[in-house]
């Protein structure tokens, strides 16, 4: 059994914090197309941006994986990526990671 004290102004310095932040980065022109991308940005452990330091989707390509505790170089051709052996629990895990962190409908195919 746990009890827990929240302040009363816990939620509005989040929200300050999240204000000061965006005009931060509007300032330094940077444009988000879904302004609440930039509270889910405050959960990321990993961003990945391309050779100009955006932020794509569905354009980016892998050159190097640490999966399952194992460095994969050179991965960025497809016979090359196709090496890579990721063991049943890892997959799930993904999977499973994958689906919690996504606020948008996509497919998630597994092979």
């Amino acid at each position: 059994f746990y009890v827990v004290a929240v302040p009363k102004s816990l939620a509005s310095t989040a929200k300050l914090s999240l204000d000061f932040a965006l005009r931060k980065m509007m300032k330094d022109h940077y444009v988000f197309r879904h302004l609440n991308a930039c509270e889910k940005m405050g959960y990321a452990t990993t961003i990945c941006c391309d050779k100009r330091e955006t932020l794509t989707t569905n354009r980016m390509t892998v050159v190097q994986a640490y999966v399952g505790e194992k460095h994969w170089k050179n991965v960025e051709t497809p016979d090359r990526a196709k090496e890579i052996i990721i063991p049943d629990n890892i997959k799930e895990i993904i999977c499973e990671s994958v689906s919690v962190n996504s606020s948008y409908s996509s497919k998630l195919l597994v092979n």
